[in-house]
């Protein structure tokens, strides 16, 4: 989905107090009307408010909102607010931000990311006391072999903004360093937690390895010691713990925790993931509805101020497509709005699969043919993984498997439905092709990914077709050479469902 980088540095935005909420409104308005002076002056402001209260979280709040934004217009006068002040921290963080953002849309994905990190230096040259250039950096930039950049910006970082979020901010930006993160997150607990008012070495280990960050091995033990240690800072590790841990007896107070991160700000692909499980792991059948109109309408909120973001539209979608019997008004919602993922999501699979998935909402399960542009697509920007194709495969497969199932029950034709002699005619080289290219890719992969593994059924299935294609399913594919059956990225400027 979007830029992972992105999610680790403002996953956890809140709302600030009605002094920052008025100067947001102030800042929103210099972005509309393009007055640069006005929104160097007002982050100025805000800075050096930040720095007197030690309190970064409602700048680090705005940055998320109105800054690191998809909004053309604002970016438009982003881009020309640092023209207009190249020495400025506040404008060059911006800027950083938003080719973070564009790293999906450039086909040299290294330079890219090259060119993100430069400007991430840069904005930490100027910045120095400046949160969102220090938590930028932080996110961005590491050594595996010389800690001390980090280890300097860290303590930059806590000496303006010492609280539990900034912390947790870091915890999720260290999680992606392979393999010395359980080091740097320890590290991290014990230079830093101190520094944070009613917190300590304990309660950073608790929050680590409870949200999951590292130090998997301290995990059963951390179980173990948790009740002894009632620190309101635990709620959210507690919280997930009993999530993880199936805990029905917490269901109230995981509820509790969870809606209050949609008041607070919060990743929504996140939130939504751990709305669905708190329904089916802590016996909480229906929830997911209840709390759809909350979130349906922070999302639309947001998306005021990030009309392209691909979560916000991702995660929008998805609680349409989940529903048994999705409304017609609904699926046609949110296929109206899914064609704004493909702004800056043209290269992720989700948002093809999602395309695919709106195709066939509402619809029989043998009617796949109009899934089918997605779908491909889906395995094109997958590219060489079990995942693009194989999902292709399965979907395809599927389908053809309910249209097979429909005749033999004399249900040829169903109303609203494509003819299933259609169906079967039109998914059969596709499968086929699918299945193809899934066995090929699955030659380089050892079993465990489940599209590869023999003893999956979905790896049974592709052997399956195979052996359909060797006794006279679609003869063209059947014969054609494995190169020639990549899938590529195919433009759809008209969308049709």
């Amino acid at each position: 989905m979007r830029v992972l980088a992105l999610a680790c540095l403002f996953v956890l935005t809140i709302l600030a107090p009605a002094q920052a909420l008025t100067a947001d409104a102030a800042v929103a308005q210099a972005l509309d009307s393009g007055d640069v002076h006005a929104l160097e002056q007002l982050i100025a402001d805000m800075h050096r408010k930040s720095l007197l209260d030690k309190d970064a979280r409602p700048l680090r709040a705005l940055y998320a909102r109105y800054i690191a934004t998809t909004h053309p217009e604002r970016r438009e006068t982003i881009q020309a607010w640092a023209r207009a002040y190249r020495q400025s921290a506040y404008a060059q963080t911006a800027v950083a931000l938003l080719e973070l953002i564009d790293q999906p849309l450039n086909d040299d994905r290294d330079a890219a990311r090259k060119s993100t990190l430069a400007a991430a230096g840069e904005a930490l040259r100027l910045g120095q006391d400046f949160a969102p250039a220090l938590e930028l950096w932080v996110t961005l930039s590491w050594s595996d072999d010389d800690d001390t950049p980090l280890d300097r910006t860290l303590s930059r970082l806590f000496a303006i903004s010492p609280d539990h979020e900034t912390i947790l901010l870091v915890m999720r930006a260290l999680s992606r360093h392979g393999v010395n993160r359980d080091r740097l997150l320890a590290s991290l607990c014990e230079t830093h937690a101190s520094a944070i008012v009613d917190y300590d070495v304990e309660l950073c280990m608790f929050d680590v390895v409870l949200r999951q960050y590292g130090l998997r091995n301290l995990r059963e033990a951390a179980l173990e010691a948790l009740p002894g240690r009632t620190s309101p800072l635990l709620e959210g590790a507690r919280a997930l713990a009993a999530l993880s841990q199936r805990d029905v007896s917490a269901a109230d107070a995981v509820i509790a925790w969870h809606e209050a991160q949609l008041r607070m700000g919060v990743d929504v692909e996140a939130f939504n993931r751990r709305t669905h499980m708190i329904e089916y792991a802590l016996e909480r059948p229906g929830y997911a509805q209840t709390v759809s109109g909350a979130l349906h309408a922070y999302i639309d909120a947001r998306l005021v101020d990030d009309p392209y973001n691909v979560d916000l539209v991702l995660t929008r979608a998805h609680a349409v497509i989940v529903q048994p019997e999705p409304p017609a008004d609904a699926v046609a919602a949110a296929r109206d709005m899914w064609p704004a993922a493909l702004r800056y999501g043209s290269q992720s699979p989700f948002v093809w699969e999602m395309g695919a998935l709106l195709a066939m909402a509402g619809k029989h399960p043998s009617d796949a043919i109009a899934a089918l542009p997605f779908l491909e697509n889906l395995a094109a920007v997958a590219n060489t993984t079990p995942y693009g194709a194989g999902r292709l495969f399965n979907m395809l497969h599927a389908a053809f498997v309910a249209a097979e199932a429909r005749i033999e029950a004399d249900q040829e034709v169903l109303a609203g439905a494509n003819d299933a002699s259609l169906i079967i005619e039109t998914l059969s080289c596709p499968m086929l092709r699918a299945a193809r290219v899934t066995d090929g890719i699955c030659q380089g992969y050892t079993p465990g990914d489940s599209t590869c593994d023999p003893n999956r059924a979905a790896f049974k299935a592709v052997q399956n077709v195979l052996h359909r294609g060797r006794n006279g399913l679609c003869n063209d594919v059947a014969r054609a050479r494995l190169r020639g059956l990549a899938y590529t990225l195919s433009p759809m400027p008209e969308v049709a469902w």
